[in-house]
């Protein structure tokens, strides 16, 4: 039996807003989300700028409602965006952890670092000052990796496989790519998936000390984030969270759900560190070789490929991105499709960028408009060398989209790409 999967909610929290309405209306009309921030000055990081979600006094009381304003960032931001996808997908949740078991439901987020916000709390009032065991039981949902998927199930009564996969920058798409394939072979008729990702100066000062933050632009932060520029710095930190329900056809239609998209292909693999790839740098024969397995799975045509939602982070690999996206799709210069980065208004949200910009690409399909790009001119010349400068988008353009593909990178040199088009009867 062939089952088809399907989007029939979402929800976000990020740094240009935290419902998809705000979310949609600064990407169309390139608002950047990245702001001076005083902790990385106070911490000695070169990078001084990052995109933070702003939380709202009404966001607060939600956060209240499911007692959680005591636990990580990464919780709070994974609740509200779930509530928001609930909500959309009209499925049911409770602050008293009461609602009926559910083992058609399961919960798949991924995140780099988990909860690692409040490590550096822990250790400063507990551990440095050896008082271990004032440890209060949150610490579970705190420190545990899993923290943040356990919860949710509490909320939801999700009673199918409960996971929390961790793959560096590829996390948020990858959760997407295994909760599809669980519904597709029968294990699960619904799924929570997505990413979620921390402020966090521990990790955020590694990335900086690894020099892979961008830091010539702390005086101008909404010039920061510059994805195929020729004068690219580095990435810029972000936050926030991505969450998507997404279900078997049949079980979505019984219930009478609102789909909003069908996933027709998902693909993860890894480049091994071999063939010029590294901790930190890709080996392109894996990448292409993700994107055609999740297209071939597909059975669209390469020419028929309206839009790429890139990964494109803001630095020298973006290039490579870009080649390996011709590779792939076999299409250069006026024929490639329109190709753009979230990233260059939001910063890289880390764990949350594959899930926040899965959602941005399935807007932009429903409202038949393609985000422009900011901070992206003058292109690199190697990027121009490959694709017409009229693929990447500077403004607003009104185009119907059929299907996207959805790509996601991480360190370790691992890939994960997904493939969705509009639902047809």
């Amino acid at each position: 039996m062939t089952r088809r999967v399907v989007v029939t909610g979402f929800g976000l929290v990020s740094p240009i807003g935290n419902t998809p309405e705000e979310f949609f209306n600064n990407l169309i009309n390139g608002v950047s989300g990245i702001k001076f921030d005083p902790d990385m000055e106070r911490y000695g990081l070169k990078c001084k700028v990052a995109g933070e979600p702003e939380i709202s006094i009404q966001e607060e009381q939600i956060i209240q409602k499911y007692n959680a304003e005591k636990l990580s960032s990464a919780v709070k931001y994974s609740i509200l965006a779930l509530e928001s996808a609930a909500k959309m997908a009209n499925i049911k949740l409770s602050n008293k952890f009461d609602t009926p078991l559910n083992e058609d439901l399961g919960i798949i987020l991924g995140s780099l670092s988990g909860s690692v916000d409040l490590y550096l709390q822990f250790y400063q009032k507990y551990i440095k000052q050896g008082k271990i065991h004032k440890f209060r039981p949150l610490i579970a949902e705190t420190m545990m990796n899993s923290g943040v998927s356990a919860y949710l199930s509490g909320i939801t009564g999700a009673g199918g496989c409960v996971l929390s996969n961790s793959n560096a920058c590829a996390s948020g798409t990858e959760s997407i790519v295994l909760g599809y394939e669980r519904i597709k072979n029968g294990s699960l008729k619904q799924g929570i998936v997505g990413g979620y990702e921390a402020k966090s100066m521990l990790s955020w000062s590694v990335y900086d000390s690894m020099r892979v933050l961008g830091s010539d632009s702390n005086e101008e932060p909404k010039c920061s984030s510059r994805p195929m520029n020729e004068h690219v710095d580095g990435f810029i930190p972000a936050a926030g969270a991505g969450i998507l329900i997404i279900e078997d056809l049949e079980y979505a239609l019984k219930r009478g759900a609102n789909i909003c998209a069908e996933i027709i292909g998902g693909f993860i693999n890894s480049g091994a560190q071999r063939n010029g790839g590294t901790m930190s740098a890709p080996n392109c024969s894996a990448t292409v070789k993700c994107i055609e397995s999740a297209i071939n799975m597909s059975g669209i045509d390469l020419s028929s490929i309206d839009y790429l939602s890139g990964h494109l982070t803001s630095t020298m690999a973006d290039v490579l991105e870009i080649e390996n996206w011709t590779k792939a799709l076999k299409r250069k210069g006026a024929d490639f499709p329109y190709i753009n980065s979230v990233k260059s208004m939001t910063g890289h949200c880390i764990g949350a960028a594959g899930a926040i910009e899965f959602i941005a690409a399935i807007l932009q399909m429903q409202k038949s408009m393609i985000h422009p790009n900011i901070n992206c001119t003058p292109l690199h010349p190697k990027i121009l060398k490959l694709i017409d400068i009229n693929s990447v988008p500077l403004e607003i353009l009104h185009k119907e989209i059929n299907n996207f593909v959805k790509l996601s990178l991480g360190f370790g040199d691992v890939n994960a790409c997904l493939v969705t088009q509009k639902y047809k009867q």
